[in-house]
Parts: C-alpha cells; sequence; structure tokens
C-alpha cells in the first residue's frame, strides 16, 4: 500500500514529502522530515502539523502550537550600587572594608525563567571586563554580582557598569544604560585637625567673631 507524510505549517503543505510503501522496516520507528529554513523567523504562534495518507486515506493530526520569540528582553535602566558607593564612588576604604561592590540589576518587565543576565565593568566595549553571569531560575529574585577589588584593578577614574539581557531562545539585548561612578584607590588623609580660628579661639567671652574682629 503507497502512502506519504508531508509537514504541513499553518495548514500549508511545506517541505519534501516522505513517500513510502508497505510492508515498512520494522526497525523504523520514527520518521524524520526537515522544516524548511526561514519559516520560523516570524514572530509569533504558529501550527506545526503533518498528513498521513496511507492508501489515499488521510488521517487527522492534532496541530503542535510553536512559539516564535524572536524579541530581545528589554534592559529597564542602569544598575544600582550601594548607597555610600553611590554617593562617594568605588573607594579603597569601601573595597578593604567590604571586599566587593554590591551590583543589582533592577527588574524587567519580560524577565523569564532561563534568561541570562551578563554585567560588565569598565570603560565601553571592548575595553571592559565581564563581571559575570546569572540564569534566572526565580523571577522574583533580584540578580546581583559582587564587583570584587581584583576586577576592580589599580586604574582610577571614571568607569561604567551595565549589563545585556539574553533569553533561553538566544535573542540578545543592547547593552543597558551606563551607570557611571568614580573609582579612586588612595588612601584618604588621616588626622586631619580641626580649622584654626585665632579671633574666634582668643581670650574673649562669650567666645565669637564679633564686629570688632571683623573689622
Amino acid at each position: 500500500i503507497p502512502g506519504f507524510l508531508n509537514l504541513t505549517w499553518n495548514g500549508s503543505r511545506v517541505g519534501t514529502r516522505y513517500d513510502y510503501e508497505t510492508p515498512i522496516d520494522p526497525a523504523i520507528t520514527a520518521f524524520e522530515l526537515l522544516l524548511p529554513a526561514g519559516l520560523t523567523n516570524a514572530q509569533g504562534s504558529h501550527e506545526l502539523s503533518y498528513i498521513l495518507s496511507h492508501g489515499g486515506n488521510h488521517s487527522e493530526v492534532t496541530p503542535e502550537v510553536i512559539n516564535v520569540d524572536a524579541q530581545a528582553p528589554l534592559p529597564n535602566g542602569e544598575v544600582t550600587l550601594p548607597a555610600e558607593v553611590e554617593r562617594d564612588g568605588i573607594t579603597k576604604p569601601y573595597l578593604d572594608a567590604n571586599g566587593f561592590v554590591l551590583v543589582t540589576v533592577p527588574q524587567y518587565a519580560t524577565k523569564k525563567i532561563g534568561d541570562v543576565i551578563e554585567a560588565f565593568f569598565g570603560i565601553s566595549l571592548p575595553g571592559a571586563i565581564s563581571i559575570g553571569n546569572v540564569t534566572v531560575t526565580d523571577t522574583a529574585v533580584p540578580v546581583t554580582f559582587n564587583l570584587t577589588a581584583a576586577q576592580v584593578g589599580t586604574e582610577e577614574g571614571e568607569k561604567e557598569l551595565w549589563y545585556t539581557l539574553m533569553d533561553r531562545k538566544g535573542n540578545k539585548s543592547l547593552p543597558s544604560a551606563y551607570k557611571k561612578t568614580n573609582v579612586s584607590l588612595t588612601d584618604p588623609p588621616e588626622g586631619l585637625l580641626p580649622p584654626n580660628i585665632p579671633l574666634f579661639d582668643d581670650d574673649t567671652l562669650p567666645k565669637l567673631v564679633d564686629l570688632a574682629d571683623a573689622r
């Protein structure tokens, strides 16, 4: 008995049909058909199925819904840093005390399990380094990175932090907005004395700078 198999995409026949004739070798337990290139480029839901014609009789086959995602996740602004680093930049005393700077990636609307988030530090690409990458396993948990003292290095000046998003389909976003921060790795002055104001510290009471002093 002759027959054939033919893939369908959204109800239309596609690809090369597979012709057979019984008896079929019992060692064959599955048939492979090739979906032509280019059909999965269109964003949205599609129906993949096949026609089974056996001796002229067609069998009904339930379609498989294929969701095509061609849109990369969209970053949601800059990373955030600890309040002290936001205020003072990355300093030697902070790194000495903490060992690293906590870098937090903001939540974004299309976050899904399997997304890969990678963070960078430096002065744009290609000179920047990757701080690391994280695969999302729980969309409710914020993604953070530890920017270590070794990763900061020894070069002072203004640096940038940013991140990229890649979904499990391999769609990668453009870089996020750049967070600028100053790096200062020299020890700050210590043992500073209070300012000396002779006219305030004279022997008159109450202690003040009066009009006569000002004149």
